[in-house]
């Protein structure tokens, strides 16, 4: 309200809290989301801007990364805010990309559930972030999230529901291929209108 821009929701929640920690915001601060590229802001004065989600992007005729390389992400020892734990997570992560082990279009000529089942065998990576992967980062459009309670939770409120069942939802998903992937991005996205 008073911003000229509708009420809605993040669909990567997980990216806008990263921004909002990032220059020090409470993490459910309003954010821009784009999730269809490419954008161009303007500042018409210095600001701070926090880079999630994206690998790279052109700040002031530079490419920027949203995260540091493979390479340096397998080095990191100490990184102010984050525990031990995430950064256990983060070299390993980095590792395994520096060493080819994450390639995009190798791990795009897979099967799905494959490749997020190889996933979920680094540190950290649970059922919900390995399908996210597939989704995202490997543009799969019939991937069809296995266990995200808030989008069964979102489609059971669509259709007048107190719950849907993962075996409901999924046999309930299977109308939506080729696109099960899309069809989830709008359940989701029609979540915060659902819960008014």
């Amino acid at each position: 309200g008073g911003q000229g821009v509708s009420a809605s929701g993040a669909l990567d929640m997980g990216a806008l809290h990263r921004a909002n920690r990032a220059v020090g915001n409470p993490s459910g601060d309003p954010a821009l989301e784009i999730t269809l590229g490419p954008v161009r802001l303007r500042a018409d004065r210095p600001m701070v801007l926090a880079l999630t989600g994206a690998g790279t992007a052109q700040v002031a005729g530079q490419t920027v990364a949203a995260m540091p390389v493979p390479e340096r992400m397998a080095e990191i020892t100490a990184f102010e805010g984050l525990p031990d734990v995430i950064l256990e997570r983060m070299r390993a992560i980095g590792a395994e990309a520096a060493a080819g082990l994450l390639d995009t279009e190798a791990l795009r000529a897979r099967d799905p559930d494959e490749v997020a089942a190889e996933l979920r065998r680094l540190p950290g990576i649970g059922p919900f972030s390995s399908e996210m992967v597939t989704v995202r980062a490997l543009g799969h459009t019939d991937a069809l999230p296995s266990d995200e309670p808030r989008v069964r939770a979102a489609a059971a409120g669509l259709l007048g529901r107190d719950a849907l069942s993962q075996a409901e939802f999924t046999e309930m998903a299977e109308a939506w291929r080729p696109w099960r992937t899309w069809a989830v991005v709008a359940i989701r996205a029609g979540a915060p209108l659902v819960d008014r």
